[in-house]
């Protein structure tokens, strides 16, 4: 019996190819789309879990007022609190860095690198690293020891028995001696490293500041019923330190402590699991994810499969009334219901397994393409497992019995007698069912295109926004620490002979990289000690303001013919308004900074005010910035170059570099590289949607289309007699596609007010960010309406100008 329905499956699929293979291939498809998501989606959410401890493990979030909220803490605080805290296992300190871009050697291999982490020695008792060598317990319990990563290993001594051997670090006269390789991290980690070298290498300069937060800190909390708690006993012993250096410090009485610092130091505590993809501080040790993106993601896989889902049915319903005749004669044979509904639903199954095997082709051959768009090093031989295998074939068998479900019920409940007088077939509910699940594809299909072209606005805004500066053509250039500040300028001098260099200046602060640890409090005129405001800050040089094309908008310039311009500043307008002044009274106030102690007291002078600039993502507000002259902060050239020749005038840099720095690599970026990374996620985000945008349009129209054929089939004889009696082909194309035309346009009004409040959410996310205006939804809908009509106008069109002979020979 079952050979028989088998048999009888292909036998349907085999005379109703244009049907069965929109069918089979929309159904292969959004298969092979939700695999791609949920294996993208699955990789997303494995993040940290390969740590034995990761439900345990806790981040330390400090938050300081409405200045300062980032997962970092001071050097004692973790020491501080492991001691005073009960509940607390285990404490871990990892510290990055982040403006370095060390130079590391052994012998003559020399490599520039800034995946380099410092960390206590219990670091791999509480994270899970596998050791190829050495020993986890005392790898870096001493100062100047370091534990690579298995491909840093090689990438230095080409083997990983390196154990007692040594690397250097330029700057530092002490090399770091090996104690130890593992295996390197996995990608779903929210750090990484290359080099772990001991916490106690570190200057303990700050190891009693409480006012300096730049460690992450770790803890492992057994009983998480007792975070809260626990959070509440750190908030206070955080905030009785904090306080007390404060005072200290800014000569505060408790009541201006009060005043100045509201409720003191929160601490949070972040579950490890969490960080990935809910973590999205100023402050983190590598960029996360999203979980909104993820969540995005999962819904537009449901869609798609939804869409096929409907054209499954769509497909089955509409074939009812040529199948009736079929049902008639296997019900007058003797078929019982029963027999038909299993053969209906074999005809499904066999359908879902075509399908399947053509995921499996889409999913081998897009796997690359989906990487690069993703970001993401996905192998499917990784995902070769028996639950996965399982999902991906009983998934869709499931779906797929859903699917064919309703129509085998409709078609074997036909009445025989009824079909055979003509009244059996195809009635009017079944043609509302089919035109509501065609406009519910719509719907999808244009709240898509409407995500898209925000979000590609979005993307377009943040790379062509005006940010305050002219960014394009600036090469920046690190600065090698041991060089003194002559030889910095003698480099600077050289450059400057170059005709296509047309200006250098040097700074601490790349605007687009990550500004935290540029930040310090001034005092402004007239206010006391205690009132000290946080400001963000470059200290470059006197051609800082040129070079970077910031807009004076009052005052000057530093000046090197002003000897006190080498004490001035130039402030932004955020700056100009945080410290309570407008723009026409700030020139020439003083701002107050604190020095080496309490006492230790610099003033200088505003010469200047800038329009402000973008300095960060666009998800955060403009902050106050500060300019200042300050030779002790050089750490980075930037040259602004010709817009011509730019190859030949990087060789020149190069060359320029290695008469003054030639034991050291040239290495060199584009400012506007930098600025392109903060904005990635979200051009990763527009990209896939829009793939998985298109894929979504094409089952909707692969959907109208079947549909399409078979309402013409069906009107094959209407349109001859139309024909005859004089209408026009212009006629003809009018009515069949205006039914149509109607569908679109209702699925559009339903679309579009969903897509508005979707898309304005997301948009939340962005302090600066596009405007959503009328022509995104009159584009969207001018879209779907030409892709849908050129899906139905060759076979529209086909139909008008057939000769009605033979569409009238058999009356």
């Amino acid at each position: 019996m079952w050979k028989n329905f088998m048999l009888g499956a292909w036998r349907t699929i085999r005379n109703n190819k244009a049907h069965s293979w929109i069918s089979i291939s929309g159904l292969g498809i959004a298969i092979a789309v939700c695999a791609l998501i949920t294996m993208f989606v699955g990789d997303e959410w494995k993040y940290d879990k390969f740590n034995t401890n990761s439900s345990h493990i806790y981040r330390v979030v400090m938050n300081l007022g409405e200045e300062f909220t980032n997962p970092v803490t001071p050097m004692p605080f973790a020491q501080s609190a492991f001691a005073e805290v009960p509940g607390l296992e285990q404490t871990v300190r990892l510290f990055k860095n982040r403006n370095a871009n060390a130079l590391f050697e052994n012998g003559d291999k020399k490599f520039y690198e800034s995946r380099f982490l410092y960390a206590d020695s219990n670091v791999f008792s509480v994270f899970t690293f596998q050791f190829i060598s050495g020993d986890p317990v005392t790898a870096l319990q001493q100062p100047h020891t370091v534990v690579l990563n298995e491909s840093t290993a090689l990438k230095y001594f080409g083997n990983t028995n390196v154990v007692g051997k040594a690397i250097y670090m330029h700057g530092e006269n002490d090399g770091y001696k090996v104690t130890g390789v593992v295996k390197d991290l996995p990608e779903q980690s929210h750090f990484h490293f290359n080099f772990l070298l001991s916490f106690n290498s570190l200057s303990q300069e700050h190891k009693n500041n409480w006012l300096i937060p730049y460690i992450f800190t770790y803890f492992v909390i057994k009983d998480a019923g007792a975070v809260p708690a626990i959070e509440q006993k750190l908030s206070a012993m955080a905030t009785k330190n904090f306080a007390s250096q404060v005072k200290q410090f800014g000569k505060m009485s408790p009541a201006d402590f009060d005043k100045k610092f509201g409720k003191g130091v929160i601490i949070k505590l972040q579950p490890l699991l969490q960080i990935h993809l809910r973590s999205n501080y100023r402050v983190e040790l590598e960029p996360n994810g999203n979980y909104l993106y993820v969540n995005i993601f999962i819904i537009v896989a449901i869609l798609i499969l939804f869409l096929s889902f409907v054209n499954f049915i769509n497909i089955a319903v509409a074939t009812a009334s040529v199948r009736a005749k079929e049902i008639g004669v296997r019900k007058m044979s003797g078929a019982d219901k029963k027999h038909l509904l299993a053969q209906f639903l074999t005809e499904a199954l066999f359908a879902c397994a075509l399908s399947l095997g053509l995921a499996v082709i889409l999913l081998v051959a897009t796997m690359p393409l989906f990487n690069q768009l993703s970001g993401k090093n996905i192998q499917l031989a990784a995902q070769v497992t028996m639950p996965g295998v399982a999902a991906f074939v009983f998934m869709p068998l499931i779906l797929a019995v859903m699917a064919g479900a309703y129509p085998a019920l409709y078609l074997s409940s036909l009445n025989p007698s009824g079909v055979f007088k003509n009244t059996g077939g195809v009635k009017s509910g079944r043609l509302l069912l089919r035109r509501a699940l065609l406009v519910t594809q719509f719907v999808i299909s244009i709240g898509m295109i409407i995500g898209v072209i925000v979000i590609n606005r979005q993307v377009r805004y943040m790379s062509d926004a005006n940010l305050g500066f002219q960014k394009e053509q600036l090469v920046v250039l690190p600065i090698r620490e041991d060089m003194s500040p002559e030889q910095k300028m003698a480099v600077k001098n050289s450059l400057l002979q170059n005709k296509n260099v047309l200006s250098v200046t040097m700074a601490n602060y790349v605007p687009g990289k990550e500004a935290y640890e540029n930040q310090d409090v001034f005092i402004p005129e007239g206010k006391p000690k205690n009132e000290f405001v946080p400001v963000w800050y470059i200290k470059g040089d006197f051609d800082m303001v040129k070079t970077m094309g910031f807009n004076i908008i009052k005052g000057r310039d530093f000046n090197l013919k002003f000897s006190t311009d080498s004490q001035a500043y130039i402030l932004n307008e955020e700056a100009v308004k945080k410290f309570g002044w407008t723009n026409e009274n700030a020139v020439g106030k003083t701002l107050t900074t604190f020095g080496n102690g309490p006492d230790d007291l610099i003033t200088g002078r505003v010469a200047g005010i800038v329009k402000d600039f973008h300095f960060e993502n666009f998800s955060q507000s403009i902050k106050p910035m500060l300019l200042a002259i300050n030779k002790d902060y050089w750490s980075n050239y930037i040259i602004r170059i010709a817009p011509n020749n730019v190859q030949s005038t990087i060789n020149l840099l190069n060359t320029e570099w290695n008469k003054f720095q030639p034991k050291y690599p040239f290495t060199y970026s584009f400012l506007d590289e930098s600025f392109a990374q903060l904005w990635a996620s979200e051009e990763k985000l527009n990209n896939i949607l829009l793939a998985f945008t298109i894929i979504a349009i094409t089952i909707a129209c692969i959907g109208l289309f079947g549909l399409f054929i078979f309402t013409v089939n069906r009107r094959v004889k209407e349109i001859g007699i139309r024909k005859v009696l004089g209408a026009s082909v212009a006629n003809i194309f009018t009515l069949l596609a205006k039914e149509y035309f109607f569908i679109f346009m209702l699925s559009f009004i339903i679309a579009a007010p969903l897509g508005w409040l979707l898309t304005h959410n997301w948009m939340e996310n962005f302090v600066f960010r596009a405007s959503i205006n009328v022509w995104v939804f009159v584009q969207a809908a001018v879209i779907i309406v030409l892709i849908a009509l050129l899906t139905i106008s060759f076979h529209a069109i086909k139909a008008a100008i057939a000769n009605p002979v033979k569409s009238l020979r058999s009356e």
